[in-house]
């Protein structure tokens, strides 16, 4: 691809190698026929960057993934070119010079080897919607053959891995907080002596066991949505009341304790044909980052305004994220709580856009704070 010479790298040098050197590099290290036999038998994706960080040599395994066998595809890409980071192209100079780069940590890996270190970095990568979202550990080391300079990376995928962690770490921990809350109602029931004393937690019980089938079910559709084999029902449902609902449930939540929650669904209520499970699971999410993300005193407002034949959803709330936020917030496993996290922007993500044909994007302004919105057709065609 060719580039103007306005082009300004935002990060990583732009500069790229030319077909010629690419070749150049590729017949002197083909020409090592230990090198390509150890690095052909290698169990995981190896790749050797030249000092511009294009591919001039890929093992059979990466070439098989990302290249259908063939090496030519490969030849003369840049990693985030090759997997289709969905930023590869955000700048004209390619991988590793857009303003997102700043966070990947595969440039990064390998321009701490270009210095001399052999360094391991964790990275996330956005795909094009529809496409599985990557999460990867890149290990890049420094190499000289013949006299020149090189990057060897190894490449692993470690999506399990990242979903074990959440599992562990998210779901399990909001299964056993909720299962201890209906043992403590169980246990009240027990120790009350009149019927009147069981009725009145009857209501928390029945709360409580909805919400625990209703996390496990959470979990269950968001994998089967990753590999595209999520069924769900459309029908029409009320907008304003569909708000409320989730306003109500999370007033008596933890995370919203001293902060304020408000509706503003406009004057006219408007039904929209959609997946109201779904819908209702995206908006919980986006009012539960947003109350996360807040002080005590602070006010979150869920809203909804009817356009041409659209349906806008939106949650507001007064903090402003980091740069470093901004460019990840919905990459699969990035979480500003910690390792084993991340799941809640980028389920907002995918069921909105893959599953409910809508849009997902979000503002973060200091002095006006950060707005997610979906916007949603009011009639789902499945």
């Amino acid at each position: 691809m060719s580039v103007t010479m306005a082009a300004r790298s935002k990060f990583a040098p732009g500069q790229r190698s030319s077909a010629e050197d690419i070749v150049t590099a590729h017949g002197k290290l083909a020409q090592d026929e230990l090198l390509m036999t150890v690095l052909d038998a290698m169990p995981v994706m190896v790749a050797i960057l030249d000092l511009n960080r294009h591919i001039v040599y890929a093992n059979r395994l990466m070439t098989e993934t990302y290249g259908d066998g063939n090496l030519d595809t490969v030849l003369g890409t840049r990693p985030g070119e090759l997997v289709g980071c969905a930023h590869a192209w955000d700048n004209e100079l390619g991988c590793g010079t857009s303003d997102s780069c700043r966070f990947c940590g595969a440039v990064a890996a390998v321009l701490a080897a270009q210095k001399g270190r052999v360094v391991t970095r964790e990275c996330r990568i956005m795909t094009p919607v529809g496409n599985e979202p990557l999460d990867l550990r890149i290990k890049a080391s420094p190499f000289v053959h013949q006299g020149a300079q090189y990057t060897i990376i190894a490449v692993e995928n470690i999506a399990d891995e990242k979903r074990r962690e959440i599992l562990e770490r998210t779901f399990f921990h909001d299964l056993l907080n909720t299962a201890g809350n209906i043992q403590g109602v169980a246990n009240l029931a027990a120790e009350s002596v009149t019927c009147e004393e069981i009725r009145e937690l009857s209501p928390l019980a029945v709360e409580l066991a909805g919400q625990l089938i209703s996390e496990i079910q959470a979990q269950r559709d968001l994998f089967q949505a990753e590999r595209n084999q999520l069924k769900f029902t459309i029908e029409e449902v009320s907008a304003a009341e569909l708000l409320h609902h989730v306003a109500g449930h999370y007033r008596n939540t933890d995370i919203a304790g001293g902060k304020i929650i408000k509706v503003d669904a406009g004057d006219q209520d408007q039904e929209v044909r959609t997946g109201p499970i779904l819908l209702g699971r995206i908006l919980g999410n986006m009012l539960k980052n947003a109350l996360e993300a807040s002080r005590p005193g602070d006010t979150v407002t869920l809203g909804c305004r009817h356009e041409a034949l659209e349906t806008r959803f939106w949650v507001h709330n007064p903090a402003v994220m980091t740069d470093e936020v901004r460019h990840q917030v919905f990459q699969r496993s990035f979480s500003t709580k910690g390792a084993g996290r991340g799941l809640g922007t980028y389920s907002i993500k995918l069921l909105g856009e893959k599953f409910l044909q809508g849009d997902v994007s979000f503002t973060s302004e200091e002095g006006v704070g950060t707005t997610f919105t979906l916007v949603i057709p009011d009639r789902l065609e499945p």
